[in-house]
């Protein structure tokens, strides 16, 4: 007994009760906001991320980080008379911006009240998209 003791305490693990100290572990409820948006302008995707990002500091969330994805750039060719002269085309571009933004909450009721403010958030010509994950985990806590 003594002898994995020793070993332990060499390898740099300490055993909390060999010291005469208590560990409790304290379960931590943690919510998880991720929202995606998603705009054709970005400007428009911007101003409402920084609006968001503005909204979830009143809440006090835990963290808040901001992941850019690749922008998305579709071409169309129209043939502008469809009886004659073919040569004659007109191109076009659509190009699609996307963020998502990550918020993380200890308290259940400021995670529904900051969902019910980013439902009735209106922001012109953005689409969002709103996910929700729960995480339960445990933290120890020394106690004398």
């Amino acid at each position: 007994m003594v002898g994995s003791r020793r070993h332990s305490l060499e390898r740099g693990h300490i055993d909390p009760s060999f010291f005469g100290i208590a560990s409790k572990k304290k379960k931590i409820l943690m919510i998880s906001i991720s929202i995606k948006l998603k705009a054709f302008d970005s400007i428009f995707l911007e101003n409402a991320k920084n609006s968001i990002c503005f909204l979830g500091s009143l809440f006090s969330s835990a963290k808040i980080s901001e992941i850019s994805f690749p922008s998305k750039l579709q071409k169309f060719t129209v043939i502008r008379s469809p009886h004659i002269d073919k040569a004659s085309r007109e191109q076009f571009q659509r190009k699609t911006e996307k963020k998502m933004i990550s918020f993380s909450f200890q308290s259940f009721q400021q995670a529904i009240i900051f969902i019910s403010f980013v439902k009735n958030f209106q922001c012109p010509g953005i689409e969002v998209e709103i996910q929700g994950r729960f995480f339960e985990y445990f933290q120890n806590s020394t106690s004398f």
